[in-house]
């Protein structure tokens, strides 16, 4: 198989969300990245080392911005706010790219505030194919898409205010 880079992307649509961290390894292997957005990280600012979607169009306090939790890994963590306008359609979206793993696990912490409560997208591609997502639905249910794209209900409901460790396992050569 020819070697394809990984993108993770994490998208808040509407409302807000948390994410604590986020590491993918290779299954059986070692852990190939892990970021806890502690290393280079200052509250109120956009994290380091990811891609900012539209970064032009986020203002002050919006977009994907570096917070501090007080989490149980260090302090920070990282909030979308996305206030999308019409015009525009440009949500609070950042990904990070890296060099091809054909088969990993993705783990994260996300929670959804009830108060911001909107859309949360993770999602996992290599050249330009979906390898798997997750998205906290408004619904309070989790949700994927398979593989035409069309989007399917787990049965599996979240409470909004709490923190989910949800993991993604992908296999790229199947």
């Amino acid at each position: 198989m020819r070697q394809q880079r990984i993108m993770i992307t994490i998208l808040a649509i509407v409302g807000s969300f948390l994410v604590l961290a986020a590491a993918p390894a290779v299954v059986g292997a070692a852990e190939v990245w892990t970021d806890s957005f502690e290393t280079g990280n200052s509250a109120g600012e956009f994290p380091v080392n990811w891609d900012i979607h539209d970064i032009d169009h986020h203002g002050e306090g919006t977009g994907p911005r570096v917070v501090d939790t007080g989490a149980a890994d260090g302090s920070f963590a990282v909030k979308i706010i996305s206030k999308p306008d019409k015009k525009s359609g440009k949500d609070g979206k950042m990904n990070r790219d890296f060099e091809a793993v054909s088969k990993g696990v993705l783990t994260m912490s996300g929670m959804i505030p009830e108060e911001n409560s909107g859309f949360l997208g993770v999602e996992l591609r290599a050249g330009g194919k979906r390898l798997g997502n997750l998205e906290f639905h408004p619904a309070g249910k989790f949700r994927y898409r398979d593989t035409n794209g069309k989007n399917q209900e787990t049965g599996i409901e979240f409470d909004y205010d709490t923190w989910y460790q949800v993991t993604i396992e992908w296999d790229a050569d199947t």
